[in-house]
């Protein structure tokens, strides 16, 4: 078996390396369930999905008590938006991208895009 060409660019080393890779992106992303504030919220929440007739995207929230947070996923190499003006984002908890494309409440979702956010609903306040 022939090892491919790219070995001395791509592999674990560099992964590690690399603060922005998707090995240290996981080891966030399970920081984030096992250690975080957003634990509880996290495993016990309860799941509501939304956006569920868009085929592109993977959106839900998870509540517990008086803390709500928001996962979106693309699994597609194609940009989506989402509507989100219904939510205050109080922090971007965890990307693969280094900023969010938030115009007046609707996002840019880019291809292959996660994020999870901090969020509050909105209670018809004025916007």
């Amino acid at each position: 078996m022939n090892v491919n060409p790219n070995y001395k660019f791509i592999n674990v080393l560099s992964q590690l390396n690399d603060e922005d890779s998707l090995f240290n992106y996981y080891r966030k992303v399970i920081n984030l369930r096992r250690n975080s504030e957003y634990k509880d919220v996290i495993v016990y929440g309860k799941y509501e999905l939304l956006f569920e007739d868009d085929p592109k995207l993977y959106v839900y929230t998870r509540t517990l008590n008086d803390k709500m947070i928001l996962v979106v996923a693309n699994f597609y190499n194609c940009e989506a938006s989402i509507d989100l003006s219904d939510y205050i984002i109080l922090n971007n908890i965890t990307s693969n991208y280094s900023d969010l494309l938030n115009k007046d409440g609707v996002i840019s979702i880019r291809p292959y895009e996660s994020f999870v956010l901090d969020v509050k609903k909105r209670n018809n306040e004025v916007k």
